[in-house]
């Protein structure tokens, strides 16, 4: 799943990817992901950046091992589930983002 977002003004990047981190962490340990890349940042001022409706400065991918996973951890969002370190930290990250959008996609295609 890739995400995409904007920071709001006077978020501070270190503490977003620290809370990110401990998310990540968590979440993965209660196996609803499989792992999560780092937060990366668009580079938007280069021609092979050709999507110029979309306005979002951050992104991060998460990987799940199959449907049944993502199902699971939408699940989980959905019935707010959360263990106390989990629920801390995506409040957290939820409070700082703003303009999200996310994307899902299946590598393996038939």
């Amino acid at each position: 799943m890739l995400s995409a977002f904007n920071l709001k003004t006077g978020t501070d990047f270190n503490d977003f990817k620290q809370d990110y981190a401990k998310f990540v962490s968590v979440v993965r340990d209660m196996e609803l992901i499989v792992d999560a890349g780092p937060i990366g940042r668009r580079i938007s001022d280069t021609p092979m950046d050709t999507a110029e409706a979309e306005h979002r400065e951050y992104f991060h991918i998460m990987r799940f091992q199959d449907r049944a996973q993502l199902e699971k951890a939408y699940e989980h969002l959905l019935n707010n589930k959360e263990t106390r370190n989990d629920k801390i930290t995506h409040i957290r990250i939820n409070r700082a983002v703003v303009d999200p959008t996310f994307i899902c996609w299946q590598e393996d295609v038939d």
